[in-house]
């Protein structure tokens, strides 16, 4: 595999005109060290910015198909937190050999990204790293240097960065917290310090003989919470890293529903959109719909009145199934004048919609927008209303509900087969609610629809079918968590088996780094571009989609028992929290670089759009290990 790209130089150096800058790469087997050399030729010093210098990494992340993807692509993790920064570059296959950079020299802060727009959602571009702000004076020379090596796994490397450098390996037990809560601080230095500190507080070795340091941090309720950084220090070494405080759990998720139910549902002149949860502009406070044009496939249907869009009905249809299953709410005798009815109100418009705009309830077809318009067709959608009259018949026990989701489901196969990977099949909570009605037959014939696509996965392994992005993290994820529903619905072993594969290549998405923006967090970076206000493409961290790994690590730790599966669950499905604030109002993406294309990121998009599906799946994980 030829790690970097050809279509854009490596260390390719951006400074300002009054420095010189010289490359120098050294070869050592199959180690390279790359020296980069900033002096100030002039009589006047040189104060650089972070946009002023910048050394490109063209590392192979895009996508093709799979089996090229998992051979010769990587997944690229990046961490720029100091004298400690670090890059991992896993195959996507999962299979070694990996690719290792850690910084010898110097100090990283952020980094950009490039990319030919042309090339859509497949391609993650050229990655601009930023050394820190520094002051060149005349005469002076500075250096950035990095060592790029083999390695076969993140302990690996790990072990290998220790052996290479003063390095300071640094991570959290927790990186969302919400009041109250406490997380550790696990500091490794590869080297004895004379002194170690976290934000200039001294901090004592907790095993001498490891040479490991520990610090708590504990989340004040009335500290007012959002990010709060950290930085570490060992002699003249740094790692910065970064956690979040959120608002309490179960207020933020109410607070959502409401929002949803007073900005984000449909109430204007239009009968057709009556009723329906659109997207909505917290930048500019009012909603957002844009519909499909029926004659072409364009970019309007991810503004739509379907789609992604139902995610929002099914949170609000599980907070209230919640509340009826955990507070004993009476869901059929609410006050009128309370926030559930309010609510639960929206909910029930917004069921109606659907039946008239968006589902042929005799059939089971789903369509793509209002109108009953198909154009174009998408295989994500059915599975997902399917879930959502699921989630009605939990809050009511209506058998009707049930009905409409086994003929949404039927419907589904009849049209699309078994060969496609959809996001969210809700084959557990089908079967388990057909039981509940006590209705075996239907529960057979849906069982035996869903283990049948089970084994096609398996038999397929990890040979993924191309969809609208070509090879990505929701594919994988989704692949793994219908064959971990299907070993629960049947005991057979062959569907776990099957799933430890399809994690080797999961696993490669998800991020080490000790951020709460990236810690367990999988590589996505097209979203804001077809779902934002802003239209970026670059990486979004976090998107909530990237929940789909958590929710895999979440039923794969339960069936097999590993605790480090739970750990990881709990910090993927939590990374999607800091898209949601505290008065209600959401972000479909936080877009992570420092720039994209020369335009300034790190910043939440200002649409709320489609990512409730985050919030729901913690919820549900909540209900199911309750440790908020």
């Amino acid at each position: 595999m030829n790690w970097i790209r050809p279509d854009y130089e490596y260390a390719k150096v951006r400074h300002p005109s009054r420095l010189r800058a010289q490359v120098k790469n050294c070869w050592k087997g199959d180690e390279l060290t790359t020296t980069v050399i900033l002096k100030n030729f002039t009589d006047k010093p040189v104060l650089a910015s972070l946009k002023d210098i910048s050394i490109s990494l063209p590392l192979e992340d895009r996508y093709a198909e799979s089996r090229i993807s998992e051979t010769l692509r990587c997944n690229v993790q990046i961490f720029c937190g100091g004298t400690s920064s670090y890059v991992l570059a896993r195959r996507m296959g999962g299979e070694p050999p990996h690719l290792g950079l850690i910084l010898t020299e110097g100090s990283l802060e952020k980094y950009s990204v490039e990319r030919n727009t042309e090339l859509g959602s497949n391609d993650r571009g050229c990655f601009l790293l930023h050394p820190s702000a520094m002051e060149v004076l005349p005469g002076e020379e500075r250096r950035i240097s990095w060592v790029i090596f083999p390695c076969s796994s993140v302990e690996d490397f790990y072990y290998q960065a220790a052996h290479r450098a003063k390095f300071l390996v640094a991570q959290w037990s927790r990186y969302i917290l919400f009041p109250s809560e406490k997380s550790t601080l696990t500091i490794h230095p590869s080297f004895r310090p004379k002194e170690l500190k976290v934000n200039g507080i001294s901090v004592d070795e907790v095993s001498s003989e490891d040479g490991i340091f520990s610090y708590t941090f504990e989340a004040d309720p009335s500290s007012g919470g959002g990010e709060q950084v950290f930085e570490v220090t060992a002699d003249e070494h740094t790692c910065i890293t970064k956690i979040f405080i959120a608002p309490e759990f179960s207020q933020l998720v109410r607070n959502r529903c409401l929002f949803i139910a007073d900005k984000q549902q449909y109430k204007g002149a239009d009968d057709h959109l009556d009723g329906a949860l659109v997207a909505y502009d917290t930048e500019e406070q009012h909603q957002y719909f844009r519909g499909g044009d029926q004659r072409v496939r364009d970019q309007d249907s991810d503004y739509n009145a379907g789609r992604e869009r139902v995610g929002m009905g099914v949170l609000l249809a599980f907070y209230l199934e919640t509340l009826k299953r955990e507070k004993q709410v009476d869901i059929s005798n609410l006050e009128p004048n309370s926030e559930e009815f309010r609510i639960l109100r929206a909910l029930l418009q917004y069921e109606r919609f659907i039946e008239r705009e968006l589902l042929d309830v005799d059939s089971g077809h789903v369509y793509n927008d209002m109108i009953h318009d198909d154009h174009p067709k998408r295989l994500y959608n059915a599975p997902w209303f399917a879930l959502f009259y699921l989630r009605l018949f939990g809050v009511d026990g209506q058998s009707r509900w049930l009905d409409i989701a086994v003929r949404i489901v039927r419907c589904y196969y009849e049209e699309y087969g078994y060969h496609v990977y959809p996001i969210e099949m809700p084959m557990m909570q089908m079967c388990a609610a057909l039981s509940e009605a006590g209705r075996k037959d239907e529960e057979e014939e849906m069982k035996s629809l869903f283990l049948d696509h089970a084994s096609v996965i398996a038999e397929r392994g990890v040979d993924y079918p191309p969809s609208e992005v070509i090879f990505e993290q929701a594919s994988v994820g989704s692949a793994a968590f219908i064959l971990l529903q299907a070993y629960i619905l049947s005991g057979d072993k062959k569907y776990v088996q099957a799933v430890q594969e399809q994690l080797k290549v999961l696993n490669t998405f998800n991020g080490i780094q000790p951020d709460y923006h990236l810690n367990e967090v999988a590589i996505r970076h097209w979203d804001d571009y077809w779902f934002g206000k802003r239209k970026v493409y670059g990486d979004t961290f976090p998107h909530y989609w990237s929940a789909i790994s958590g929710s895999v690590f979440s039923l794969y730790s339960e069936i097999i028992g590993d605790s480090s599966y739970r750990d990881r669950a709990e910090k993927s499905l939590r990374a999607v929290i800091p898209l949601f604030f505290s008065d209600g109002s959401a972000s479909c993406a936080y877009v992570f670089p420092y720039s994209v294309n020369g335009m300034r990121g790190e910043f939440f998009d200002e649409f709320a759009n489609d990512q409730d599906w985050g919030l729901y799946m913690l919820l549900r994980d909540e209900q199911a290990h309750p440790r908020i």
